[in-house]
């Protein structure tokens, strides 16, 4: 099952929100500025990314540069439970199933969540009207 860790407040949460919905994707949405991330699903988060906390580290935010040095001179435990009581300091939202993790809303990454049966049936339809367009007249 997918779930989406966001913010109700979070244009890029909402965008992504918007567009599973449009495209008919089940997904459970954890508001986490409400229902703060645990311990265990930081180190989930964690084990999927290519950086570690960077990845998850908002870039935008007043005080984001000096918040990366402070967690860069901790232990990773330390600096995860630090994040814990800061979730306003993690990229959103956060897209994550069985097998993929998507960090921020990118339109080009997003497809991956999207069943292969869907995605086939997508490319079809393109498919079918790119045809129709080359064909006509």
């Amino acid at each position: 099952m997918l779930i989406v860790y966001g913010s109700t407040s979070s244009k890029s949460s909402k965008a992504a929100m918007r567009w599973l919905n449009e495209k008919g994707i089940a997904y459970t949405f954890r508001n986490i500025r409400k229902e703060k991330l645990t311990y265990e699903e930081i180190i989930q988060i964690l084990h999927n990314t290519n950086n570690g906390l960077s990845d998850i580290l908002t870039k935008k935010s007043y005080g984001a540069k000096e918040f990366q040095l402070k967690i860069d001179d901790l232990k990773l435990s330390q600096a995860i439970k630090l994040l814990l009581n800061e979730a306003d300091r993690i990229r959103l939202p956060i897209l994550k199933d069985e097998e993929k993790l998507q960090i921020g809303f990118k339109i080009g990454e997003i497809g991956y969540f999207v069943p292969k049966e869907k995605r086939d049936a997508i490319s079809l339809t393109a498919l079918s009207k790119l045809w129709e367009l080359e064909n006509v007249g």
